[in-house]
């Protein structure tokens, strides 16, 4: 697939609200997507039992 194909689609993706594209032209395939901007929840420890 061509380099610019592939830079136009990018740009059409940071333009749209479309978060994943997938185009396939015969044997050759691009997906491109978006970095994620969930941020991963904290994790929180609860201590065991004091010991005995």
């Amino acid at each position: 697939m061509d380099i610019r194909k592939v830079k136009k689609l990018i740009e059409l993706l940071e333009a749209s609200d479309v978060a994943e594209i997938e185009i396939k032209e015969g044997e050759e395939a691009v997906r491109i997507s978006r970095a994620s901007t969930v941020v991963p929840a904290t994790m929180q420890y609860q201590a065991g039992p004091a010991p005995a």
